[in-house]
Order: C-alpha cells, then structure tokens, then sequence
C-alpha cells in the first residue's frame, strides 16, 4: 500500500537519504502523541524495513528539538554499548536516517 492516511508512502521517504527501493508501507499505530509507519524497502535483494514516525506538532510544538533529543540519546547509547565490545549496533541501537 502506498497511500496511507493521506501521505504517499513511497514519495515519503525520498525525502530521506535511503537508498533503496519501496517494496511496501502501512500503519504500525495510530496515536495521540505520532503516527507511526512501517516501511519495507529492496537493497541491493535484502529487504530492509524503516520505521517512520509523523509527530504530533500540537503536542510537540518543536520536533526538531524532540529529534535533537533523540540523537544524542540515540549517539550516548551506540557509544555506551560499543564501549562494553558488544557485536551489531545495528540491531541493539536505533539508527536516525537523515
């Protein structure tokens, strides 16, 4: 499903830099505080799913300091478990996607 809510799934996330090919997107939930969307794309034959999120800019009156917030938490935790030589941030830690 590409149209999902009023927003184009697929033309979305060109506004990312993911590199990939949209396969598919649907709500994950529905809520109060953000939207919540999953994203499966093809990269280079692995499909890789993404996790979107609309805020809720009456709740949150500057997302870009919420993003802010959830960088450098996001960075505190790849250091902190990279320090203790755990294997596969990827999968321990979110990655932001500019």
């Amino acid at each position: 499903m590409t149209e999902v809510n009023g927003f184009n799934l697929e033309k979305l996330i060109s506004q990312f830099q993911i590199v990939a090919e949209f396969v598919e997107g649907h709500v994950w939930t529905k809520g109060h505080i953000n939207d919540t969307y999953i994203i499966t794309c093809r990269q280079g034959g692995t499909r890789i799913r993404y996790i979107l999120q609309r805020i809720n800019h009456h709740v949150f009156p500057y997302p870009e300091l919420v993003m802010q917030n959830v960088k450098l938490t996001t960075e505190h935790l790849r250091k902190k478990i990279g320090a203790e030589d755990r294997h596969d941030l990827t999968r321990r830690t979110m990655t932001l996607v500019p």
